[in-house]
């Protein structure tokens, strides 16, 4: 379902966005790799704890720093992603480290290749 995986898509980059400082960037790369197509999103925004990471994608969660500030949000948003991806027999992972930001991996499937039949 393509509007499905757009949502999700556009989630993940709304969240660099949203947890990014003013003035730094977004990293969008694509990789394909043994039958697996990623996309990785990568920002330079506050991080995440070690301890939260396999907390993140479950629902309602949201990080303790982030309850903190007052940001507002319902912890839905990771929860559906990974929902999707797992209904497109894909993944979500993350790579964080506090302090220095998070990169976000959406792995889906490649599609079989028809033009050479």
């Amino acid at each position: 379902n393509a509007e499905l995986v757009e949502r999700a898509i556009t989630n993940v980059l709304g969240n660099a966005i949203k947890y990014s400082p003013a003035n730094t960037e977004i990293q969008l790369s694509i990789s394909h790799l043994d039958q697996r197509v990623s996309l990785h999103i990568k920002d330079q925004g506050m991080g995440i704890d070690r301890e939260e990471i396999p907390h993140i994608f479950k629902r309602f969660r949201r990080q303790r720093h982030s309850e903190i500030k007052g940001e507002k949000g319902a912890g839905l948003g990771l929860n559906f992603v990974k929902v999707v991806m797992e209904k497109h027999a894909g993944k979500i992972r993350v790579d964080s480290i506090l302090g220095q930001g998070s990169t976000f991996t959406l792995e889906f499937p490649a599609l079989e290749d028809n033009d050479s039949a």
